[in-house]
């Protein structure tokens, strides 16, 4: 779920028209009520876009769709209600009993001063004025619906898609649209790639580069050495009795579960951090690969993310040679040149990972942030002790706190 501050909920019905957001409360209601009647879009409906007639009562349905998030929702909803006055008056005389405004605007829920409370007290008014019930539909109403829908219908809006629903949509829809496809493409391909380079372990330090991930890794202890005041919150893993909260078992494990939207990983050179990060992706990604293959038939032996990610994994060693204007990717590396790019900010440097691990499959920097905006991504950025020369360091560092929320910055020796 979304950040309520941001005005959204699980779908992006900005990214729809003011008609394909009818269209989708149209084709909700009809799976409910399949007698319901639908006007045509776009035609002059006398403020009636659905009806629904049962028994006694005559139920009338009004859209309003806006791209933008509602600088006053009560009032711009209340401006509308008094914008159909007339129709609602002629409706109610034509035998409507209940009047039902469908909106993609979200609201608030703070009793007596939110949004949604505030707007039914104005619709109280209207009611005696208008003698009808009335009743607003906010976007956490439309969410539950959507929620609640088959899976063809919301692939039917699929730009409205985000999360879980938009990665399930580009592994299992057959009939995405152009771009779309494009970028399930280089998605899956990426996944692979990266599932194939952390299969095994990477343990340079005694040479232990041929060997399983799963056969070799153990979880290890770790403690939480401090946390920003402002995310202070119940952890996602519960205590034994006894335990230190600082304590958090299993770094796998509480990795796996964490929902801080940024975690460092501190320890020293050779004690596995690394491997951590791989066995962590690895993770993530197996969610991902199941659902893109045939179903397991025996359950997983791993434990399994609380929040599944498309996840990243980016050697700060390869974005330290690119910063130094080297192809990181090349099967020969060229001479680094003698000035950092100037132009080195992580997304272009990840659009050029995305590339190299997709079999070359083009992406820019809109691709990137076309990924980080509408999918669940981890990006583990690893090996920032590894980066030899201090100011490819230094920026690796800083422009990683500038990373979207739910990357993980680099781990970094204590």
């Amino acid at each position: 779920m979304r950040d309520a501050s941001t005005g959204q909920g699980n779908y992006l019905y900005e990214r729809l028209t003011e008609k394909h957001f009818q269209r989708l409360c149209a084709a909700l209601l009809a799976h409910v009520h399949p007698d319901i009647r639908c006007y045509p879009v776009g035609h002059s409906d006398g403020g009636r876009d659905m009806t629904l007639t049962d028994g006694a009562e005559a139920v009338v349905y009004q859209v309003k769709w806006t791209s933008k998030p509602a600088q006053d929702p009560v009032s711009w909803l209340s401006a509308a209600v008094k914008e159909e006055a007339d129709n609602i008056r002629r409706l109610v005389k034509g035998g409507a009993t209940r009047y039902v405004l469908i909106t993609s605007v979200a609201g608030t829920a703070v009793p007596g001063r939110g949004s949604m409370d505030r707007l039914d007290a104005e619709l109280a008014r209207y009611e005696r004025d208008f003698s009808i019930p009335m009743q607003v539909w906010w976007r956490s109403d439309v969410d539950a619906r959507v929620d609640a829908a088959p899976t063809e219908l919301k692939w039917a809006y699929s730009d409205m898609l985000a999360g879980h629903d938009l990665v399930r949509y580009f592994i299992h829809g057959a009939q995405t649209a152009a771009q779309d496809q494009g970028l399930r493409t280089l998605l899956m391909n990426v996944i692979a790639t990266q599932w194939g380079e952390d299969s095994k372990v990477k343990f340079k330090q005694v040479e232990l580069t041929t060997h399983n991930l799963d056969d070799l890794f153990v979880d290890v202890g770790a403690t939480r050495v401090a946390e920003p005041s402002n995310l202070r919150r119940p952890l996602p893993v519960q205590l034994e009795l006894g335990q230190d909260p600082a304590d958090l078992s299993g770094a796998a494990r509480y990795l796996l579960r964490a929902d801080r939207p940024y975690t460092l990983v501190r320890g020293e050179p050779g004690q596995g951090k690394s491997t951590l990060s791989q066995y962590l992706c690895q993770r993530h990604r197996e969610a991902y690969l199941n659902e893109a293959d045939a179903p397991a038939t025996h359950p997983a032996v791993h434990e399994q993310p609380a929040d599944p990610r498309i996840a990243l994994r980016v050697d700060l060693h390869d974005y330290a040679a690119w910063l130094a204007g080297q192809d990181p990717f090349a099967d020969e590396m060229a001479p680094a040149k003698k000035r950092l790019r100037h132009d080195g900010q992580l997304e272009r440097f990840l659009a050029a990972f995305l590339t190299a691990h997709s079999g070359g499959l083009p992406a820019d920097t809109t691709t990137v942030h076309d990924l980080l905006r509408r999918l669940p991504v981890l990006v583990v950025l690893d090996g920032l002790d590894e980066v030899a020369s201090p100011a490819p360091a230094n920026a690796s560092s800083a422009r990683s706190t500038a990373s979207r929320p739910g990357c993980a910055p680099p781990s970094t020796p204590s």
